[in-house]
């Protein structure tokens, strides 16, 4: 019995039932609550929000808002002083908005930590969940190969095709490797070797028509193959490995996708307990914003 109220864990949970009892009173006892929503609280909020002091600008930015974006904004307004007032009524106030968001990040901890054990999801929900955020698992191609460059801009193109052809011959004669490709052909703006790059990248560097082209070559490492023109100039290349995409199955990568869902759930029972706390609350707009 001892050694259990010693256990950290079992203070904190204690400490947490506390504090959410007396969330609970405080809010029976309080009743309805206001929140002002001015432009100054807005101003205020935006500023330090962006910890950029500039009241001309947000005062600008303000005024331009457009209809949805300024409800928005007064949404979030709303959310954090909503969790600043229930911390003061928890006692832990301080009259600093660095210790304002603290305290607002302090009372989002606990009511995530009173979701927590809400937050599990049985074997049905996990298989759901991976159903609606399959493309989250999807596994791109990867590609690893190196490449010998020459340049069009600064050979011209036709000396530039030529020079490559005559390496081709050079390199696959001599047997020159992987390792090799750094000392042949010009520089070039981004890598020499790409190791376990995907379609995206590689196109970004090398356009979209010859990362088709390399994700579809066959691996050789004894092999140089082209030339393959890019918008640059031409390229051998020497293809190591081509891993395909790939969709894995629930079982591969069970104990991601039950995490993935836990946080997912975590996040929507606290928005949900954030939102009835805001429900205790009359919400005043100030004429002026013109909702």
């Amino acid at each position: 019995m001892k050694s259990i109220l010693k256990d950290p864990l079992i203070h904190f949970l204690l400490l947490g039932a506390v504090l959410f009892l007396l969330f609970r009173f405080t809010a029976e006892e309080g009743g309805e609550r206001t929140i002002n929503v001015d432009q100054e609280a807005l101003l205020t909020f935006l500023q330090y929000r962006s910890i950029t002091f500039d009241r001309e600008y947000f005062e600008s930015y303000l005024e331009g808002l457009e209809q949805d974006k300024l409800e928005e904004l007064i949404a979030q307004y709303v959310r954090e002083e909503t969790m600043y007032q229930e911390a003061l009524n928890l006692g832990l106030d301080e009259d600093d908005y660095n210790i304002r968001e603290r305290l607002v990040q302090k009372l989002q901890f606990l009511a995530e930590g009173f979701q927590s054990t809400n937050a599990e999801l049985t074997t049905e929900e996990i298989e759901r969940y991976y159903q609606q955020n399959v493309s989250l698992y999807y596994v791109s191609p990867r590609i690893t190969f190196t490449h010998v460059y020459f340049s069009s801009s600064d050979r011209g193109r036709d000396e530039a095709m030529q020079f490559a052809q005559n390496k081709l011959e050079e390199l696959n004669t001599n047997g020159a490797s992987f390792d090799e490709a750094v000392n042949h052909g010009d520089p070039f703006p981004y890598f020499v070797n790409y190791v376990e790059h995907t379609p995206s990248l590689v196109a970004s560097h090398l356009g979209k028509n010859l990362a088709e082209t390399l994700f579809k070559m066959t691996p050789d490492e004894h092999m140089w193959q082209g030339p393959h023109e890019s918008p640059y100039g031409f390229h051998l290349i020497m293809v190591l490995r081509v891993q395909q995409g790939k969709q894995p199955e629930l079982d591969e990568i069970l104990e991601r996708v039950k995490e993935d869902g836990r946080t997912e759930r975590l996040r929507e029972l606290t928005e949900a307990a954030i939102t009835e706390m805001t429900a205790n609350y009359k919400i005043e707009i100030d004429p002026s914003l013109k909702i």
